[in-house]
């Protein structure tokens, strides 16, 4: 089996992904046989591949071999083992398993692409308070990307806001800007761009009005499916629409996240809000359940 040219190149393909999926590893490798050829190896006691705990537990490499057999194929052929860490970090994003998305892109020497995956799950991260996750996840591109980078350096402006930062998120939202207007190529700077509005928002620096006219900016990245700033911009949005005196159209904007189930954050939020405007209204009823249904989100994500 150690000799088998089909088991060694399989090895060391297969060594792209973090786990031994063979419906994934048939997909990656423009195969069909996956599931034999796994069940082969580990039945003859393969030492490279770690039995799986459960039956519904994919096999892994060791640790020691897969980093062998990634060094071994990127040796043999450089190019072959970029564009399968590419198609990997693809096929990983699409399965929401966006850490290891994140580790093919960066093996595949694509720290762009990397930082923009960072960049599009900062508000869960943010909004969950899992500061060290995006710290990890920041500590795997270059020292550099953030000068080199525009999605880089929104995500590290994303990060000083988790920690509370506010003076550092405002120096990573200039270095962002800097880098967009420096970039002649498409690379993800229109995300940046709205991932850097609702930043800009929160402050409220510049008045109130600035903060809708921030928030719109980022809403106007796309639908709330697409754009994972859109939730956190209408809710910002809506709070600002309430101090300036547009109760109305506020109470519209809490609404649409409602209806646009987004995330806990922006929807316990929305509900918070909604509550006080009912609650002026005279409508004490609806005012409590909404702000148990805004309690209840922010328990359930403790």
């Amino acid at each position: 089996q150690a000799t088998d040219p089909t088991a060694i190149d399989f090895l060391e393909k297969s060594a792209t992904l973090p786990e031994l999926d063979p419906l994934l590893l048939d997909e990656l490798l423009d195969r069909d046989d996956s599931t034999a050829l796994l069940a082969e190896l580990l039945s003859s006691g393969s030492p490279i591949l770690r039995q799986p705990d459960t039956v519904e537990d994919p096999p892994r490499h060791l640790h020691l071999f897969g980093d062998a057999l990634r060094s071994r194929l990127k040796a043999r052929d450089p190019e072959l083992a970029r564009d399968l860490s590419q198609r990997a970090s693809s096929l990983l994003e699409a399965r929401g398993e966006t850490e290891a998305a994140v580790r093919a892109s960066v093996t595949a020497d694509d720290p762009e692409r990397a930082a923009h995956l960072i960049l599009r799950a900062t508000i869960p991260l943010v909004a969950e308070g899992d500061g060290s996750c995006l710290d990890e996840w920041l500590d795997m591109l270059p020292p550099d990307a953030a000068n080199a980078c525009p999605s880089a350096a929104a995500a590290q402006a994303w990060n000083c806001l988790a920690r509370g930062d506010i003076q550092a998120m405002r120096e990573a939202i200039r270095l962002a800007r800097r880098t967009i207007s420096t970039r002649a190529c498409d690379d993800g700077s229109g995300d940046t761009t709205v991932a850097l509005a609702p930043l800009e928002a929160l402050p409220a620096r510049a008045g109130l009005e600035r903060v809708v006219v921030d928030a719109e900016a980022a809403r106007s990245g796309g639908p709330p499916a697409s754009n994972p700033w859109w939730g956190a911009a209408t809710a910002t949005q809506g709070a600002a629409l309430i101090l300036i005196g547009q109760v109305d159209l506020a109470r519209q904007r809490f609404l649409e996240v409602l209806t646009a189930a987004c995330g806990p954050w922006e929807t316990s939020a929305a509900s918070a809000y909604l509550a006080l405007l009912e609650l002026d209204d005279g409508d004490a009823c609806e005012a409590d359940r909404l702000a148990r249904d805004a309690v209840a989100m922010t328990v359930a994500r403790e």
